[in-house]
């Protein structure tokens, strides 16, 4: 059964493998998609933003929470892009770091996201650029950081472009500055750091393979 406000699921998993579909309801801030059975849905959902996760484990009877098993792939981004009812779908995986720079540091949430996260998330550039297709494709170690996260690493007015940051002792180029969004139901939408999705599969996030899992996919209807 399908369950409203302020949330649509849909459908209810049936087996432990199935991917949920969350629409958010207006203003939404987030799109998303799963695995190609669950593109054949999108022609007929009344919104244009979608947030897909994984579906639940099992055990012994007790289903865990959505998202409790890894059943998005990096591969299935690439199909669902083809899909005809799909403008634009990024993969995410993301976890809390530690960002360094010099003497400075700072605890945020780190997102590895493709280029067309900036589209669906409607994020605007302060200053830099975003990353692009080569950036990801080359597995680039560059960063753009949220507001709250650029002013506590450089407080004292310094361009954060071109300087060093370093994320789990990885190191980073920061290339932009994403336009301050202030909070939302999530708390502090500016602290966060974003890289490209492959860079976060190979430097950060342990995942070397496109059959390697994300957490989640945004995914943008036409």
């Amino acid at each position: 059964m399908s369950v409203i406000s302020p949330e649509l699921v849909l459908p209810a998993p049936q087996s432990p493998d199935t991917p949920l579909i969350r629409l958010t309801t207006p203003p939404p801030r987030s799109a998303g998609g799963a695995s190609a059975s669950v593109t054949s849905q999108l022609q007929g959902l009344g919104t244009n933003l979608l947030t897909v996760m994984p579906g639940s484990a099992q055990s012994f009877g007790a289903r865990a929470g959505a998202g409790s098993v890894t059943t998005l792939t990096a591969a299935d981004a690439n199909a669902i892009a083809e899909s005809p009812y799909v403008a634009a779908v990024s993969p995410v995986v993301g976890g809390n770091a530690q960002i360094i720079a010099g003497s400075q540091n700072w605890s945020t949430r780190v997102s590895a996201v493709s280029p067309t996260y900036q589209q669906l998330e409607d994020w605007q550039i302060a200053s830099g650029r975003f990353f692009t297709d080569q950036d990801d494709t080359n597995s680039s170690n560059v960063a753009v950081l949220g507001q709250t996260v650029a002013s506590n690493l450089f407080p004292n007015g310094e361009t954060p472009i071109g300087q060093l940051v370093r994320v789990r002792n990885v190191p980073f180029t920061v290339i932009g500055v994403l336009a301050s969004k202030g909070s939302g139901l999530g708390g502090d939408q500016d602290d966060t750091v974003l890289i490209p999705f492959r860079t976060g599969q190979v430097r950060l996030f342990g995942a070397t393979s496109s059959t390697r899992s994300s957490s989640r996919y945004l995914i943008q209807r036409r």
